[in-house]
């Protein structure tokens, strides 16, 4: 009887911990499978609550900048359709398309991972406080109100400052195709990609409209950190074409 007590508390404890891995994997899976940021492209973080913000920081450099843009900024609408408040407007891509950029998350919708992973290298990181005011220029609207608007300024002050340094190494050369009928989206799409690292050596129309966002390289090139912030970034799929080590294509469809 001893021994048999002895061989059900042995399966007990096997059943126990067999559950308690279980579960550990199940939360692993749940705060990393899921998280936007690849660990070695630039971290950028959009706050649209309570004023807007852009934090980024580079991994590759430990150096990090918190950007802080005025209440009365005013942003075009999606699709450039209207004008809003950024802080009103409670949408980050918005404020990336606007600021033609790509942003790892919002804030407030971050992953546990993300979170987990922002928290431990902001520890680290040499942080910057920078007014965004500086490359803003002041208007009137038709009712007499002051607001204020990116000037052209701007984009090249993006490159310098939201450049990954792990993107601009790999020197990836990317075509964007617009497949959609709305004019002037892959100069939209590829001022966004240049701010990050990325090289664009051409805009085209595709004349076969695709649904949402692909991006096609060589299968040797497939994990490369340019082509995965694409993918990740604009929540594009994946496939395979025959291209070079260094060259890439994004294609932007309908969605």
């Amino acid at each position: 009887m001893p021994k048999l007590k002895s061989q059900k508390s042995k399966l007990k404890l096997f059943i126990f911990l067999t559950l308690v891995i279980c579960l550990g994997f199940s939360i692993f899976y749940l705060m990393f499978s899921r998280r936007a940021w690849d660990g070695q492209s630039r971290f950028t973080v959009i706050y649209v609550n309570k004023g807007v913000r852009v934090v980024s920081f580079d991994p590759q450099t430990g150096e990090g900048i918190k950007i802080n843009f005025p209440q009365s900024w005013v942003i075009a609408g999606s699709g450039g359709r209207g004008e809003w408040l950024a802080e009103k407007s409670g949408r980050a891509d918005l404020v990336a398309e606007n600021l033609g950029i790509l942003y790892t998350a919002e804030a407030s919708r971050m992953t546990w991972g993300d979170r987990l992973q922002w928290w431990w290298w902001g520890r680290k990181i040499k942080w910057r406080e920078i007014d965004g005011q500086q490359w803003m220029k002041k208007e009137q609207t038709v009712d007499g109100v002051e607001v204020w608007k990116l000037d052209e300024r701007w984009d090249t002050t993006a490159k310098e400052m939201l450049t990954s340094s792990a993107v601009q190494k790999e020197r990836l050369e990317v075509t964007v195709v617009n497949t959609t009928l709305i004019p002037g989206l892959a100069a939209e799409v590829a001022r966004m990609l240049e701010s990050s690292g990325l090289r664009v050596v051409a805009t085209q129309t595709g004349e076969a409209e695709i649904k949402g966002c692909r991006v096609t390289s060589s299968k040797q090139s497939k994990f490369k950190i340019g082509v995965m912030l694409m993918v990740k970034a604009l929540g594009c799929i994946w496939s395979e074409a025959e291209l070079g080590e260094n060259e890439a294509e994004l294609f932007f469809g309908q969605r």
